[in-house]
């Protein structure tokens, strides 16, 4: 394959800055992440009552689904990092090699690489592990807090019925996230098969 290495220059400099993008996105939806489930345990940590009232259980409810929404939004700032980042290695992979024998096969997978992660916008990785990626960033300790928070809410507080409404709304939420989670093209993992020579074997 033969590349306009004018043009692999220009679109290499832009892949570099939405690397930065991706990753500024990434720390940002954990930062606030961890500062809304932080905000809900501190509502219950100040407030008069004992936990659970309807004001602190409502708080809790809240903070999960907020939670769960920037989730979401780092498991597609997670997928943008990794299609950009292995573009990235391909192309400097590439300039690297040129004029060598593996410049053609280089160039086939700079040009799959492309069509699927930036044309199709198809995720390097399949859904669930896009979640379990992101779970281990932390996620899953706020999911863990919050959620323990919650089931206690629901066995103290079952007698109100207001409790039932916001615990149901709190299930629904869960699974539609889960549920639309891998219907959602971005997250649709592609079928990239890169050359022994772009993996880094021989």
């Amino acid at each position: 394959m033969s590349i306009n290495n004018e043009w692999l220059d220009t679109y290499y400099a832009e892949v570099g800055r939405e690397i930065d993008v991706a990753s500024s996105q990434l720390h940002d939806t954990t930062n606030w992440s961890i500062g809304i489930a932080m905000a809900a345990v501190s509502t219950l940590a100040i407030s008069e009552r004992p936990y659970p009232d309807v004001w602190t259980f409502g708080v809790v409810v809240v903070g999960f689904v907020l939670v769960m929404r920037f989730f979401i939004r780092s498991c597609l700032a997670y997928a943008n990092l990794d299609k950009w980042s292995k573009i990235h290695r391909l192309i400097t992979k590439y300039r690297l090699q040129t004029g060598s024998a593996d410049t053609d096969s280089l160039g086939r997978d700079i040009e799959e690489a492309i069509q699927q992660y930036h044309i199709e916008w198809r995720s390097p990785k399949p859904p669930w592990a896009l979640l379990w990626s992101n779970l281990k960033l932390g996620y899953l300790y706020l999911f863990l807090v919050l959620s323990c928070l919650l089931v206690a809410g629901v066995i103290v507080g079952c007698c109100e019925p207001v409790v039932w409404v916001m615990t149901a709304a709190w299930i629904a939420c869960v699974i539609y996230e889960v549920v639309i989670f891998p219907r959602r093209t971005y997250f649709k993992a592609g079928t990239l098969d890169l050359s022994a020579r772009a993996r880094g074997k021989g």
